[in-house]
């Protein structure tokens, strides 16, 4: 009988040492990707669902959203837009606003559109900043107030 209790003890004390390693290795989880560049240095990707989703804004579709990062060059962040009316948008520039998981403003990138874009054209708009956006949450789109 003791030999009985033992082994279920010990059988306990195994599942409840697994699921501290669950709990720990999914709540210290990061969601950036490393990629290797010529084998020395790296680039980090943002991989975090609120950057990389699908969003719309003034009837424009922006797709393929993706940030990358290399340390002592900066952040590039890129994102297909395409005007998938049948009307030309008229829009100069926006401002993409990049924030932190609790909502704060990490950074805000002003881009030029061109004036309009026509019906079912895609741009890509491609810009850089010395800042490290691997932290970035979400991001938002508004025309500048330029």
């Amino acid at each position: 009988m003791k030999k009985m209790a033992s082994i279920i003890i010990i059988i306990a004390a195994l599942i409840l040492c697994l699921i501290g390693i669950i709990f720990i290795s999914s709540s210290s989880k990061d969601d950036n990707k490393t990629v290797k560049r010529n084998g020395d240095s790296s680039i980090v990707k943002n991989t975090n669902e609120g950057i990389v989703k699908n969003q719309k804004f003034k009837d424009l579709d922006f797709t393929s959203t993706s940030i990358s990062y290399v340390k002592g060059t900066g952040s590039t962040f890129k994102v297909k837009v395409t005007n998938n009316t049948d009307n030309t948008i008229n829009i100069d520039s926006i401002d993409i606003i990049l924030k932190d998981k609790d909502g704060n403003v990490i950074t805000t990138l002003n881009t030029f559109l061109g004036g309009s874009i026509e019906p079912m054209q895609e741009n890509l708009i491609k810009t850089t900043t010395k800042d490290d956006l691997t932290k970035a949450y979400s991001v938002e789109y508004k025309e500048s107030e330029m």
